[in-house]
């Protein structure tokens, strides 16, 4: 992440003050949510928790060893592997094991995202994951990783999930299951051209 990126989030967090902060990668950036949470609590919110789960055990430890232990009682480190997974069509990899809790943002970093079963580079479904089974709104920021941003589009609508191109990272929220939009029965529709190839386009929208 750029030092922009770790200042967007640590406003995002700010300005809405959740309570269960969902962490899809750890880093620098439990160090900037944690900071977020604390100023947030000097402001007299209640103090908000973070889960911050990370797939590789190296980094993971590597990870808990460097985060400064005064701010240690604010984060659950978790290591679950990832696993393939699907929405409708769509195809992503997703953590196996992520705590049932009342997430209000979730924060999608980490490596790129590739199949445990072939090596294809696919996008991450987790956010989707924890918005279907919520009635509570969620926010969420998803840094730098364009499959993801087509997909999430695709899902919540391009108002709900909104990318900002010079940043390189998308703005979803706030979200919940009924946000969650469905595939039409004309799922694929050929736009026909006289010249030049044909291209089929997705259509998705609210039930």
């Amino acid at each position: 992440m750029s030092w922009s990126d770790y200042l967007t989030l640590y406003q995002e967090v700010r300005r809405y003050r959740p309570q269960q902060v969902l962490e899809l990668g750890s880093g620098v950036s439990t160090v900037v949510l944690a900071h977020a949470l604390i100023d947030n609590a000097a402001d007299g919110s209640p103090l908000g928790r973070i889960t911050s789960m990370e797939e590789d055990l190296g980094w993971h430890r590597k990870a808990m060893a460097c985060f400064p232990p005064e701010l240690a009682h604010l984060v659950d480190y978790l290591h679950s592997p990832k696993v393939d997974g699907y929405y409708k069509i769509f195809r992503g990899v997703q953590y196996a094991s992520i705590p049932e809790r009342p997430y209000d943002y979730v924060f999608s970093d980490g490596p790129e995202r590739h199949s445990l079963v072939n090596g294809d580079k696919l996008f991450d479904l987790d956010l989707i994951q924890i918005v279907r089974r919520s009635d509570r709104p969620i926010r969420a920021m998803v840094d730098n990783h364009y499959l993801t941003f087509y997909v999430l589009q695709k899902v919540f609508g391009p108002e709900l999930a909104r990318y900002s191109p010079t940043r390189r990272l998308m703005l979803v929220g706030p979200v919940t299951r009924h946000d969650l939009r469905h595939l039409r029965k004309e799922n694929f529709v050929p736009d026909l051209r006289l010249f030049g190839r044909t291209e089929l386009k997705l259509r998705m929208a609210r039930d």
